[in-house]
């Protein structure tokens, strides 16, 4: 299983810089709301959520 880095202070501040504060989350009910899809794989909660809204950010 892939490991991954927890999501520091200084890369939510990245985030944030790219796609603005209105679009990123760390609030509980929407890192729930988007833990899991349609798919059959296991849900795994992120740390943050985020929005992108041009192209570039995605």
């Amino acid at each position: 299983m892939t490991r991954f880095n927890p999501v520091t202070p200084q890369v939510l501040e990245a985030l944030k810089n790219i796609v603005g504060t209105d679009n990123i989350s760390t609030a509980q009910a929407e890192i729930d709301l988007h833990a899991q899809d349609a798919g059959f794989h296991p849900a795994h909660p992120a740390e943050v959520v985020v929005w992108g809204i041009t192209a570039q950010h995605l």
